[in-house]
């Protein structure tokens, strides 16, 4: 094999290493952007996750507030002498 058909081989050995990682880049950038795709949906249900969360805490909180309110009614009207004592105390 002379010298020029040598170069003329890795040139041509050259091309197909060439269109091989090429090929391989594309498949690596298709991969990216799926990745991409797939973190903004996570991100986006991660989001929505903590804004049920928020709205869950709002409305428990919402539900107990009351709940203690009507407790404490009940409490001092079953014990309004006591309710008597603490309010003449705290006027003295």
């Amino acid at each position: 094999m002379s010298h020029e058909e040598k170069l003329i081989q890795q040139i041509k050995e050259a091309q197909q290493d060439y269109q091989d990682v090429s090929g391989e880049i594309k498949i690596a950038k298709a991969k990216i952007v799926e990745m991409e795709d797939r973190l903004i949906e996570i991100s986006i249900r991660r989001e929505k996750l903590l804004n049920a969360l928020e709205d869950y805490r709002n409305i428990t909180v919402s539900k107990i507030v009351p709940e203690k309110d009507q407790y404490l009614e009940e409490f001092r009207k079953r014990n309004p002498e006591l309710m008597e004592y603490i309010r003449n105390r705290d006027h003295k």
